[in-house]
């Protein structure tokens, strides 16, 4: 941030919608790609669905499920995720960018995404790197910070460097700010160097991509 800046909070596409932690980084391109019109999104046929993204593995979980749309929602709810496409976009123009990646929401096992559609929830190293060395997490100040957290039973193969392991609470689907706060400063302090700053004791403000399947 800049010295006097006021931090804003911002949410982004992610924050809004299931995705499957095998289409992440295809997703993520898709957003950079084209805009979100009506004609990319597809309404189920089946009652009490969730609306999708084309032919992505995302579900617009936070809105009208299929048998309670209309055309007018329809066109809402793609003006929505194209603002939120947007800050996304934005996001990624900042010179110091965070992308969080998680799996911890403790009730992902309980909807149909997961049961019946495809929804995959569990991490390994392979889909950490594809996302960290995207194209579009890389500009002209460098490559984004990974962050990867995420309960040791969803996390398969190999480790990655970037990656921290939260042991599993007992909220509903939150998960433990205390978990947290004792994981984020191992990949941020460390980051925090004199050399993050400008002569004159400003810091670029930075932004995060938090993708929390």
């Amino acid at each position: 941030m800049l010295v006097d800046d006021e931090l804003r909070a911002r949410s982004g596409f992610f924050n809004w919608v299931f995705v499957s932690a095998s289409d992440i980084a295809r997703v993520a391109d898709r957003l950079v790609a084209a805009p979100i019109t009506p004609k990319s999104l597809y309404v189920p046929t089946h009652a009490r669905e969730a609306l999708r993204l084309e032919d992505f593995k995302v579900w617009f979980w936070h809105e009208k499920f299929s048998d309670e749309v209309n055309q007018d929602d329809v066109q809402r709810i793609a003006t929505k995720y194209e603002r939120l496409r947007n800050n996304f976009l934005k996001m990624l123009e900042k010179p110091v960018r965070y992308i969080v990646l998680s799996n911890t929401q403790n009730n992902l096992e309980n909807f149909y995404p997961y049961k019946n559609q495809g929804m995959s929830i569990s991490l390994n190293a392979d889909i950490v790197s594809e996302i960290a060395d995207a194209p579009w997490a890389t500009n002209q100040y460098g490559s984004a910070q990974m962050i990867a957290l995420s309960y040791p039973r969803r996390w398969t193969g190999k480790p990655h460097r970037s990656v921290s392991y939260l042991q599993e609470d007992d909220t509903e689907w939150e998960g433990s700010v205390t978990s947290w706060d004792q994981a984020l400063p191992q990949h941020l302090i460390s980051d925090l160097t004199p050399g993050k700053c400008k002569p004159n004791n400003t810091c670029d403000r930075g932004n995060g991509l938090h993708i929390k399947p």
